[in-house]
């Protein structure tokens, strides 16, 4: 584990309520655990920040928007996607589209494949749109894609993979970065969560102690990723560190010393007015450029218009 500067740019060296501490690291450590942690971190994050998980993943197309996750089948009752959104063409994806991706742990068993089938048949039935479908996985399947057949159906699943491999690149990128300059971006944050979520074994471990010391080391960070990462770290130590009390009070301890020093009501306001016009620019951006073509496809077919009027000798 990389801790440099770790005791200098701790932002807790300064005095606390060291009961208050205490107290809350308690409360923590007597709740229960969620055991649909990494179900819960996968659906509501990437729910948060679709069009970044959208980036991030790569996924086809271009994001239009993100969809409910809940989709009803035959049977009368209602399947519950880990994510779901619409897409515009663009890259493999000649059409507006939806993409319905699905967190897996392991390599996908047959029962799961027919699962994922049916979220596809289905979700694309509701939307009346070609579904693509793409699990994000632990497991390395050594390729981008591979093809299967339900039913007599073929269909195709795109993977996303976060190995070890994969998951020490992104740590190691995101350790090197300068937050005091920059500040920690919405990719930055979604990373840190996939990171969470996947780590498997013993490695998990390494990965969340890595994480813990880099939430308590960066200073620029806005309200909605603190809270996130909060979150996010409290659920996953109490959910992968089990009998090792020791360990999971330590780390629970830093977390909560995160939290209880900062100064986020100060960069609150600046931080949600910035996303709040990076938002509004985006979609000023989108409606002036479907106004344009509105605009472009009626003066063609007035030009039109006139030109047959006028070799028909009709005034206008």
């Amino acid at each position: 584990m990389i801790q440099n500067n770790f005791n200098s740019n701790y932002r807790h060296n300064s005095k606390y309520n060291m009961d208050k501490i205490n107290e809350l690291v308690e409360l923590i450590m007597n709740e229960d655990v969620n055991p649909q942690t990494l179900d819960f971190l996968f659906r509501s994050n990437s729910r948060s920040y679709p069009r970044t998980y959208h980036e991030v993943w790569e996924l086809p197309g271009n994001f239009e928007e993100v969809k409910d996750t809940m989709v009803f089948v035959i049977d009368g009752t209602a399947n519950q996607l880990d994510y779901f959104e619409t897409v515009t063409e663009g890259g493999i994806v000649k059409r507006n589209a939806c993409v319905n991706a699905e967190q897996q742990k392991g390599i996908l068993k047959p029962s799961k494949v027919v699962d994922i089938f049916e979220y596809c048949l289905y979700s694309g039935f509701q939307e009346n749109k070609l579904c693509y479908l793409v699990v994000v996985t632990d497991h390395d399947y050594g390729k981008e894609y591979e093809d299967y057949e339900v039913e007599g159906r073929s269909f195709r699943i795109y993977f996303r993979i976060y190995n070890r491999e994969k998951i020490e690149k992104i740590l190691n990128t995101l350790k090197s970065k300068d937050y005091n300059k920059h500040g920690l971006t919405n990719s930055d944050y979604v990373q840190f969560i996939l990171c969470l979520i996947f780590a498997n074994g013993e490695f998990v471990k390494e990965v969340i102690e890595d994480v813990v010391y880099q939430f308590a080391t960066i200073e620029r960070i806005n309200y909605n990723h603190q809270m996130g990462l909060y979150l996010a770290l409290k659920m996953i130590i109490k959910f992968r560190f089990g009998d090792d009390l020791k360990r999971k009070r330590e780390l629970l301890e830093m977390v909560v010393k995160s939290m209880h020093n900062s100064k986020y009501d100060e960069l609150e306001g600046y931080e949600a007015e910035q996303t709040s016009l990076d938002d509004l620019k985006a979609e000023y951006a989108a409606y002036k450029a479907e106004t344009d073509k509105t605009i472009a496809e009626k003066d063609n077919w007035i030009e039109k218009t006139k030109k047959s009027l006028a070799k028909n000798h009709i005034d206008i």
